[in-house]
């Protein structure tokens, strides 16, 4: 049994918050579940894989669950999803952990077809994917008697990007993947990261401050241009999970903003909301389990029945976590009830907009705080509402997804604008 160790919050008493819920949902399974995708452009679809070979999807944003019945995967051993990435709601990619290869699907995960070439013999063990569109993903993962290996598929071409990793040690596997434009971040199952900055085609090692041998990275995240987060399995020697300020050419232990943050465990999942919100999920030991969100600058946690590892969000704040033993949870908040008690007083027209847009409130909201923010929750227009109609100029903000927030003395409520030329 792993030690239990003492909480120690770090607590910065400023700023608002409103209270944070995470609600179980019932799903048709007790497998152990190992991540959760809802496609960038989902108009609903979602999917879970599990081990065992449990595929679930949802069409109505993640409110049910089915098991799919799937073709196409005649494995003679048990098989497990253990990532899953898809380029639109039908066409996906999925590793099946182990050397059991890797698999797409162009009609939402009914039929799978194998994607292996014979060149990448070497490349035994897969498990992390990056899907950059319908015919370009890089896997990653570890060679048969050696460490960390990433291949690259480019309609129809595969090419090794990476196969000189300083270790010959097949449990150093590549654990995580994440691009923003042309710079990407790794975490090994080990104590280094790899950076790339021209979308993968080339990798650098970066140390890490991991201060046992036993422990290793898990998940990460890219914020923005410069700042990133990284998780790892963590023991008495690191109090939180890490961070960098330049790009991940250097990491530090986070050091506390705002809010409580549970410290002296392990962090195993990221993900960043549209509507800014950043969520994380830690394990203090077997029995003791928590969700974060962190919204401004405060962080909340709030404990939970299972070990969370894998996040993923739907729409502009809806978030979906899972763990062991079928568990799937989904945040709720008092923003959410505020939108239904109000009966909807914001109405945004057109939406989507392409040079101005219109956001008609309700008398009660005059002199309320907005703020428009981008997918990387950059604010993007500010101001206070003074007439029950005001209108934004959004001629020079590019396409895209955004979303409204709104203060009130009950919470926030938040709405999506579309920006569309």
């Amino acid at each position: 049994m792993r030690k239990v160790f003492t909480t120690t919050l770090f607590v910065m008493l400023i700023g608002f918050s409103f209270s944070q819920t995470w609600n179980q949902v019932t799903v048709p399974t007790t497998e152990n579940l190992l991540d959760i995708e809802f496609p960038d452009e989902s108009s609903g679809v979602g999917y879970i894989g599990g081990e065992n070979g449990l595929l679930l999807q949802t069409t109505d944003g993640g409110t049910t669950w089915t098991e799919v019945n799937y073709s196409g995967i005649d494995i003679p051993v048990n098989f497990h999803f253990r990532d899953l990435e898809f380029a639109n709601d039908d066409v996906g990619y999925a590793t099946l952990g182990g050397t059991q290869g890797i698999y797409k699907t162009i009609d939402g995960g009914l039929n799978w077809t194998e994607m292996d070439d014979q060149s990448l013999g070497a490349f035994c063990y897969r498990s992390t994917l990056h899907v950059f569109d319908e015919n370009h993903f890089i896997v990653s993962g570890a060679g048969c008697f050696s460490s960390a290996m990433i291949v690259e598929y480019n309609n129809g071409i595969w090419s090794w990007l990476m196969t000189e990793y300083p270790s010959f040690n097949a449990d150093h596997y590549v654990r995580d993947m994440e691009f923003k434009d042309n710079l990407g971040i790794a975490t090994v199952n080990s104590n280094l990261f790899l950076r790339s900055t021209d979308t993968g085609q080339t990798w650098d090692t970066i140390p890490s401050p991991i201060l046992s041998p036993n422990n290793n990275l898990t998940d990460v995240i890219i914020l923005n241009d410069t700042l990133m987060l990284a998780g790892h399995e963590a023991g008495s020697s690191q109090s939180s999970f890490f961070q960098s300020n330049d790009a991940g050419l250097t990491w530090g232990e986070m050091q506390s903003n705002g809010g409580d943050v549970i410290s002296f465990a392990s962090w195993m999942a990221f993900e960043k909301s549209l509507n800014g919100d950043l969520y994380a999920s830690a394990s203090q030991d077997e029995n003791t389990h928590f969700m974060h969100e962190k919204n401004g600058a405060i962080w909340s946690p709030e404990q939970v029945n299972q070990q969370i590892v894998s996040i993923d969000s739907y729409g502009s704040d809806v978030v979906y976590a899972v763990g062991d033993s079928g568990y799937v949870i989904v945040n709720s908040s008092s923003a959410s009830s505020i939108e239904e008690k109000l009966q909807k007083p914001v109405n945004i027209f057109p939406n989507p907009a392409s040079t101005c847009v219109t956001i008609n409130i309700e008398e009660s909201l005059i002199n309320a705080n907005y703020q428009l923010f981008d997918a990387q929750g950059r604010i993007m227009n500010e101001g206070v509402f003074r007439s029950t109609n005001t209108t934004i100029n959004t001629i020079s903000i590019t396409s895209g997804k955004y979303v409204l927030s709104i203060g009130t003395k009950e919470g926030m409520i938040k709405e999506k604008i579309i920006i569309q030329r």
